[in-house]
């Protein structure tokens, strides 16, 4: 239907009409009172438009604006609305499909219009390019800091030597976009070796699109997470941990969190589900509260090894998302508060926790446990952490409890592979009554937990044990042990006696036997030989007779030696010098005799760390070119900031050796001893009358 234009007279007097315009458009001329009374009359087909200004231009119509690739350089100077009436017949008794119109959302709106026009029109109409922006960002951000790979993590290396002007960002390394619109998304720059420091106005938050960001494992030079870590607002995962951040968490002045005259900005991203800020030892703050559903969504918590100190909020409880949560290593305190349900992982050790362990039952998930080095006292709760049925690892140590467990009760956790109850003033019984359910217990310690009898279950973990730590213990019958073969077994500070058995040559795979502080007599046994992946050996504060084995030659991985405080009567071994790896002999306290020196012969020990000869029966005089070839004894002063300590994945050594008359225990053994002067040009006197460490 053709519309059809009035044309208003502002004149006011009749005037003669025309029916055709010069460009044959029909009109109708009426004065402006009888357009009054036309204007109340309900006509379908008329329709009132206002004659636009001839003076509008083309470019000044929004539409063309926006699509000036769609519309041609020039149009006529008037447009003609018109109407099309369009139908489609249909068959005799049937009826037309009908279809629900699909209403697409503004972002919907927002990402076609990306799409279609392969580019980005800001709010006043301008073309922008993303990737050039953000690619501009990108490389201003890393301009900033210098590749300096020595004070990061070992392994780091820098991988961003693709970024390069005038290409393509999203190929860059360490960098994903957003397939649609272009944005970068994630930006991963953990471990790259950079060192600097980041400013307020880096460019690195002109990223307001990144969704995941990661920095960890740089060298930040002490700088803070400010408030512009704010902008941030899409982030779901960041972390920086070990990147030498320091300070409290700064925030923006103007804001408020419940009274408090702190507002962590970081803490406000509501979309964020991984959040790790830890090893940055300077890094100080106290967690906020959880309100107003600020974090909802959080999933991981890192914040062990920094300076995070105070009481936690009751309001952790309200993270319902919340499965892993490690705060181990800070100064935090007060007792510890109710945890979501869903929690799986749990580390609080380290800290200054005190109080009662609260009830877990209703943790079903949860798997690891780590209460260690606090100071929580009472009772365990009956129905709490040996009901945990998918518990994995347990760790108790170093704490105030009381009470009396039943071993028994740890034996139906199905899963659990890791127990530590040593030193946590909790006592151990077993009944041996309940068949093990442990499918699979790498390693138990339970040290100083007053037991008296072997658990039977672990006759049945012949393949599994690892770590079997009974030390401190009123323990007297060795013999349910025979049937292990771990790699660390610590039985000191019990109450076995009689012969060392033999049956412990049957153990291929031990490492680190310590049998200290027993009583033990007779002879070592020769079958120690066979023992030869052994690496430390303690038998000391025993009544061990006779002679050194020269089976222990056998032993080439031998690093620790200490036979100190027996009754042993032998010669110097010089022939211990076969042992490629040896680092420490404690001889204290026996009565080994005859002279040291060889004529005509330096000792070979060119790996010893430690020789303790006091107080045995030699004679003589210990010249100072017996240590000439002593280099590991030596560390130079540049050395000494970079200390190494012998030990294994699971502990370091301890020895107690003597120094100018006094026993040191060294529960950390450096690798390397600082080099000190002998305290006479002719060498030591006699060991006999001078007892003494010695090492230069």
């Amino acid at each position: 239907m053709e519309s059809i234009n009035v044309v208003i007279d502002d004149i006011g007097s009749p005037t003669s009409a025309t029916n055709e315009e010069e460009d044959g458009e029909p009109s109708i001329l009426v004065t402006e009172p009888q357009s009054q009374r036309v204007a109340e009359v309900q006509a379908h087909c008329l329709s009132i438009l206002t004659v636009q200004s001839m003076d509008t231009m083309l470019h000044d119509i929004l539409i063309v604006k926006e699509f000036p690739d769609v519309f041609p350089k020039e149009l006529p100077r008037k447009l003609v609305d018109r109407e099309i009436e369009f139908t489609i017949e249909v068959m005799p008794g049937t009826q037309p499909i009908l279809k629900t119109l699909y209403r697409m959302s503004t972002a919907e709106m927002k990402e076609l219009k990306v799409m279609f026009l392969g580019h980005v029109i800001n709010k006043n109409g301008i073309l922008v390019d993303p990737q050039k922006i953000e690619s501009t960002a990108l490389l201003q951000f890393k301009q900033l800091f210098s590749v300096d790979c020595s004070n990061v993590s070992d392994g780091c290396y820098p991988r961003n030597n693709n970024w390069k002007e005038g290409t393509d960002c999203c190929a860059w390394d360490g960098v994903t976009c957003d397939y649609t619109t272009a944005h970068v998304i994630e930006l991963d720059l953990g471990c790259e070796c950079l060192y600097g420091t980041i400013h307020p106005n880096s460019s690195l938050f002109n990223l307001v699109h990144l969704q995941h960001l990661d920095l960890s494992w740089n060298n930040f030079n002490h700088s803070k997470i400010l408030p512009s870590f704010g902008r941030f607002t899409n982030l779901t995962v960041l972390k920086v941990q070990d990147s030498h951040l320091s300070g409290p968490i700064q925030s923006s002045k103007e804001e408020v969190w419940q009274g408090n005259n702190f507002s962590n900005s970081i803490f406000h991203l509501q979309k964020l589900q991984e959040l790790s800020l830890a090893s940055n030892r300077k890094l100080t703050n106290k967690i906020p509260s959880f309100i107003n559903g600020t974090l909802r969504h959080l999933r991981l918590l890192y914040l062990y090894e920094t300076g995070f100190a105070g009481e936690l909020p009751n309001s952790i409880g309200q993270l319902e998302c919340l499965e892993e949560l490690d705060l181990h290593d800070c100064n935090f305190s007060g007792t510890i508060p109710r945890f979501p349900k869903n929690l799986y992982s749990l580390d609080l050790s380290h800290n200054n926790f005190e109080g009662p362990i609260p009830p877990f039952s209703i943790f079903s998930q949860l798997s690891y446990i780590n209460f260690s080095n606090n100071q929580l006292t009472g009772p365990i709760p009956p129905s709490s952490l040996f009901h945990l049925v998918n518990l994995n690892r347990l760790d108790l140590s170093s704490n105030n409890l009381s009470g009396t467990v039943e071993l028994d009760m740890s034996a139906k956790l199905e899963y659990l592979e890791y127990l530590d109850l040593s030193n946590s003033g909790l006592s151990l019984t077993t009944t041996n009554s309940t068949p093990s359910s442990f499918r699979y217990i790498e390693i138990l310690r339970l040290s100083s937990c007053n037991i008296s009898k072997i658990p039977e279950f672990l006759k049945t973990q012949k393949e599994a044990l690892d770590v079997l730590d009974l030390s401190n213990n009123r323990l007297n019958e060795l013999n349910p042990l025979c049937n292990l073969d771990p790699r660390y077994l610590d039985l000191s500070n019990n109450q076995f006696a009689g012969l060392i058995p033999t049956c412990f040559a049957n153990l291929t795979g031990l490492r680190f036997l310590n049998l200290q502080r027993n009583n033990f007599h007779g002879s070592i046994p020769q079958t120690f030989g066979y023992a030869s992946m052994l690496e430390d050996l303690d038998i000391s504060h025993n009544g061990l007779q006779g002679v050194l084995p020269r089976s222990l030659t056998n032993c080439t991985n031998l690093e620790i030696l200490n036979l100190g405080h027996n009754l042993i009567e032998d010669t110097f071994p010089f022939w211990l010098e076969k042992l490629p790896k040896l680092k420490v002999i404690v001889l204290q306290d026996n009565k080994f005799h005859g002279p040291i020196e060889q004529p005509g012969k330096r000792l070979a020990f060119t790996n010893l760390h430690i020789v303790d000869i006091s107080h045995n029966d030699f004679i003589g005089t210990l010249p100072s070119k017996y240590f000439e070839s002593m280099h590991s004894m030596m560390i130079d002063d540049k050395d000494k900031s970079v200390l190494n300590y012998m030990g294994y994945d699971f502990g370091y050594y301890s020895v107690t050796i003597m120094n100018k008359g006094l026993e040191i225990t060294r529960h950390k053994t450096p690798r390397s001893l600082e080099r000190q002067t002998a305290r006479s040009s002719e060498g030591l006197k006699t060991w006999a009358y001078n007892p003494s460490i010695t090492y230069r």
